[in-house]
């Protein structure tokens, strides 16, 4: 199409950018808007993460059972095939979530062993997981170390872990953590009090 008059020419190419520009305004506010709720929702997470704080946990009321092969839940990767498995069972305090119930399952190589000191002390490489309860709120805590015994069905039970805190439950779902911890028991066969202690830190929300 041709247009003889130069005004109705200017006029329809000032309509046309017109246009234009009021739709890359209206689809570049919608994209602005959503990159606005983004970054709105990065900050509110940012915000909600909570500073790490010392964490501690103490046994109340404890004890120990022990058996033969992997616990629950866990792999033998012994090379022979000789696992043992420490069930400790309880309640404990600890840091945020007050008097909570404890279950922790710890399987030892008892095929990679080393001695301590007099036969037939010696030390097993050995590793698990334990949950602390409390109503709703449940804190996952990995672990990792050894269990160290001094022979036969009467002597000293010692685990010595490093753990790791991993997202839980309730206000703990986001949790994150590190520290160490031990396990001591004075009977092999189990059914005595065992005493749990361990400091560490704690992030109780960890916002990513």
């Amino acid at each position: 199409m041709r247009f003889s008059n130069p005004r109705t020419l200017l006029y329809l190419l000032l309509l046309g950018l017109t246009l234009t520009l009021g739709l890359a305004s209206a689809f570049g506010g919608e994209q602005s808007a959503s990159a606005e709720s983004t970054n709105a929702s990065v900050i509110a997470n940012a915000t909600a993460s909570s500073a790490t704080v010392p964490f501690s946990i103490r046994s109340v009321s404890a004890t120990s059972a022990f058996t033969g092969g992997a616990c629950p839940s866990q792999t033998c990767n012994a090379g022979s095939g000789h696992c043992g498995c420490e069930t400790v069972t309880g309640s404990v305090v600890a840091t945020s979530i007050g008097k909570a119930t404890l279950v922790a399952n710890i399987t030892s190589n008892n095929d990679a062993s080393t001695p301590t000191g007099d036969s037939p002390s010696e030390c097993s490489p050995a590793d698990g997981f334990m949950t602390v309860t409390n109503g709703s709120n449940v804190i996952n805590i990995q672990l990792i170390g050894n269990r160290c015994t001094e022979g036969g069905d009467s002597s000293p039970v010692v685990s010595k872990m490093n753990f790791t805190i991993i997202p839980g439950a309730g206000k703990f779902s986001n949790s994150i953590g590190t520290g160490s911890l031990q396990f001591s028991d004075i009977r092999l066969t189990g059914g005595e009090p065992t005493v749990l202690s361990g400091t560490g830190v704690i992030q109780i929300r960890s916002g990513f």
